[in-house]
This record gives structure tokens, sequence and C-alpha cells, in this order.
């Protein structure tokens, strides 16, 4: 009898499990969107409304799938053991997601939805690898839209910050400014800082990539969790500079000049908020970022 060479083995057992486990993905993803297709909805509407404080959320599964493919070589010595009872948390995580949506329980159908993926994981690809990745899995949170109390409450401390800041900061490098709640009144402008210009954007958006960043450093945890813990002082420092920057286009140039820098301000300060980031962790000695040399 003919004996099967290395690679043809290998090959078999390519196109057979490799093409196997990869076709049950792809049928669990279909169903999870059917079953959950209301939460995608509400996360889309979410994420493209208007001043939305998620837009960054569509970079996520971006990250995701980096952070993977960072873990590439350890992923390929994991064997799929799928965990057959977690089909038990999937067809509940389902139900909850359904009878939510048929509810209108915003918050339950998020968090339902995440417990769905990381059961479906479990179901097809194991625990052991789930535990494996939980950081990856962790960053599906960065999706999720805050409950509107929760965000009413943080988004209103940030303001008061915020605006607090611009103003000290604009009376400090010499100009008239004063604060009337959330309103700055210089000689020849007025600003207000209403809720979109809280500083909230900037800080979910900073603490996403930072917690990225952060994650794939080749450094100790000591460190990398002091990078992460910065984001949130970086955030409001980055956002009152932002404020306080419109405030002076508005007072020396004109009120059209600070709209037009408005509409754009805040894509340059997140670029600021990472440049300083990358910064810092030159600082602290951390030359590596998922194993590749970026100083």
């Amino acid at each position: 009898m003919r004996k099967k060479s290395k690679s043809s083995v290998g090959l078999s057992f390519f196109s057979e499990k490799k093409w196997n486990d990869a076709l049950s993905l792809i049928l669990s993803a279909i169903l999870i969107v059917v079953v959950a297709r209301d939460t995608f909805r509400f996360w889309w509407w979410e994420y493209t409304a208007p001043e939305s404080y998620y837009s960054h959320a569509f970079l996520v599964p971006l990250l995701i799938g980096f952070i993977l493919w960072a873990h590439r070589e350890r992923i390929a010595k994991v064997e799929f053991c799928p965990c057959y009872g977690a089909a038990i948390f999937v067809a509940a995580m389902a139900f909850v997601n359904i009878m939510a949506a048929r509810n209108e329980m915003q918050a339950v159908m998020s968090y339902s939805l995440l417990g769905l993926l990381v059961s479906s994981a479990c179901l097809l690809m194991g625990t052991r690898f789930v535990w494996r990745e939980k950081v990856a899995f962790a960053f599906l949170i960065a999706m999720l839209p805050l409950p509107g109390p929760l965000l009413n409450d943080m988004t209103f401390g940030l303001q008061n910050i915020s605006t607090a800041g611009a103003a000290w900061f604009l009376n400090h490098i010499g100009f008239d400014c004063q604060r009337t709640g959330y309103q700055l009144t210089m000689q020849n402008f007025a600003l207000l800082v209403d809720v979109p210009c809280s500083g909230f954007k900037t800080l979910i958006a900073i603490l996403t990539f930072n917690a990225f960043f952060a994650y794939l450093l080749d450094a100790s945890k000591i460190k990398r969790t002091m990078l992460f813990l910065i984001a949130v002082p970086l955030a409001v420092g980055v956002n009152v500079l932002r404020i306080g920057l419109i405030g002076i286009v508005g007072e020396c140039v004109s009120d059209h000049a600070a709209k037009v820098f408005h509409d754009y301000s805040g894509i340059i300060t997140l670029c600021l908020g990472i440049a300083v980031l990358f910064l810092l962790a030159r600082i602290f000695g951390c030359r590596k970022f998922a194993g590749q040399a970026i100083y």
C-alpha cells in the first residue's frame, strides 16, 4: 500500500479540517446576524448619528483582527476543541436578545449580543482559545453603546471640567475669558461648550486606541498599565486644548473660521493625543509594538 507523504497529509488536513472550521464560522456569523439584526441596526444608527460618540466603533473589528494577527503563531498551535455545553448559553443569549429587541430594551440588546458572540466562540472554538484571546474579545465592549443615564452623567461631568479648563487656559495665555455655566465669553467671541464638545467622544476614542496600543507594546505590565491610565487625563487635556483653540480662532479671526476649525478640530486633537502616546511610550523605553520596532 502506498503511503501518503507528509505534504499530502498536511494538505488533506488543511482542506478538510480547516475549511470545515471556516465554514462553521461563516454559517454561525450569518445566523448571529439574522438573530440579532435589530441590535445591529441599533448599533449602526448609534455609530452614524450626527455627533455620535461611537464613530470609532467601526475601527474596533480591525483592532481585534490585528491583535489576532499579532498572535497568529500561538493561535496556530491551539487546536479548536468545541465546547458543546456553551450551546445552552448561546440559546439563552439569543432568546434574551430577541425579547429585548421586541421590548426595545437597547442596553439589554447590546449586552446580550456580546454574550452571544462570546458564547458562540466558546461553542465553535473552545473555551481554551477564548480564554487565551480574552483581551481581543474584551475589545468588543468598545463597540457597545452606553445606557442613556450613564452616558448623560459622564458627559455632564466632563462638560463641566472641559469648560473650566478651557477658561483657565485662555485666561493664562493672555485672553480675557469669562465663564458662565457652559459658556465662554471673550471680547469678540462667545463659545457655548455644548454636550458634543464635552470631550466624552475623545475620551472613548483615546481609551480604545490606548488599550490597543498599550496591550501590544513589548513592555512590562506596569509600564503598559501606566500608559493606559494616562489616557483619561490625556483625553481631557487635548479636549481643553481643542476648546481653547476654537476660542482663539473665533477671537482672533472670525466666527466662521471658528466654526470651520470646530468641524475639523476633533480629528486634529485625536491625532495629537495619539502622538503624545507614542512619545510617552518612547520616554518609558518601549521600543517594539507587536514585535516590530517603532523607534
